[in-house]
């Protein structure tokens, strides 16, 4: 139970450091924080298609 709960706790931060590091990328490309805020959200649409397709029918 403890390395599942600690394999989740990676898995979130390598989440939000994921969505962090693609609207500082963003920000850096187009100068708009909306384009920004655009692909931070993108990345919490992959992170919910990952889980889906690889944790829960996996």
């Amino acid at each position: 139970m403890a390395t599942r709960r600690k394999s989740a706790s990676f898995f979130d931060h390598a989440a939000i450091f994921g969505g962090c590091l693609a609207m500082v990328i963003s920000y850096g490309e187009h100068h708009h924080i909306a384009w920004a805020i655009f692909h931070g959200l993108l990345n919490w649409l992959y992170v919910i298609y990952y889980t889906v397709v690889y944790v829960i029918f996996g």
